[in-house]
């Protein structure tokens, strides 16, 4: 069970670190949904809260804050987050990843 729960936590890591990636090739496709309330801190694909820019999400999880997924995998990243070993290996990841960007000098 642990595994399958790193693994599930690895993919939806995956689709909130892409969000900013996706939010250009997705506004104009029939092939991506909004999801709410799934987006890291800094992750999110774009404006909400008074902001306008994706990567400005002030916390984790923020209901308002929002990233683009594949049609019909909202509901399914949802249910993973109820897990909390998920939804704190997201948090983890996707601050480490920030820290990593943040430094990088290449």
């Amino acid at each position: 069970m642990k595994k399958k729960n790193l693994l599930l936590s690895a993919a939806i890591t995956g689709l909130v670190l892409g969000a900013n990636v996706q939010t250009a090739t997705a506004s104009g496709s029939g092939d991506k949904e909004k999801c709410k309330g799934v987006a890291a801190k800094g992750a999110n694909s774009c404006g909400a809260n008074g902001h306008g820019c994706g990567g400005f999400a002030t916390k984790d999880f923020d209901a308002n804050e929002w990233v683009y997924v594949k049609k019909g995998t909202c509901a399914k990243v949802k249910e993973a987050l109820k897990d909390s070993t998920v939804k704190e290996f997201i948090k983890n990841t996707t601050e480490n990843a920030r820290k990593y960007k943040a430094n990088f000098k290449g």
